[in-house]
């Protein structure tokens, strides 16, 4: 097992913070069991992405949260349109490294961005 428990909580469907908090794999009983090994360097971070790394581990930890537990996100931009979305994140979709990011809420929303990217990939 690995990855970053602050990006993969359980569903526990019909259930609040609390609940959900509560089924996490470090109070499960097989957590005992477990060995725990870390990673000594960032594999994300990349020479000149600092800011943007301490931001992410800064909002992992809950630090940007206002008192009523809300997070300003600076680095969002709004479009009409999710053809205006993709070609801003992705100007040259087939000829540069993917760095960009489309952030979804839902499954369905990320299905459907994916669906429209790939149908206009050249074959």
């Amino acid at each position: 097992m690995s990855g970053d428990f602050k990006q993969c909580l359980p569903i526990v469907p019909g259930q609040g913070r609390n609940g959900i908090s509560s089924s996490i794999l470090k109070r499960s009983h097989l957590w005992k069991g477990l060995e725990k090994c870390t990673l000594t360097q960032s594999m994300r971070l990349r020479p000149g992405l600092e800011y943007w790394h301490k931001y992410l581990e800064d909002l992992g930890n809950g630090v940007l949260n206002n008192m009523s537990d809300d997070v300003e996100l600076k680095h969002v931009e709004f479009t009409p349109s999710i053809n205006e979305l993709i070609n801003r994140v992705f100007p040259d979709l087939y000829s540069t490294p993917l760095d960009n990011v489309i952030l979804c809420p839902l499954n369905s929303s990320v299905n459907a961005i994916n669906h429209m990217i790939i149908n206009e990939t050249p074959v």
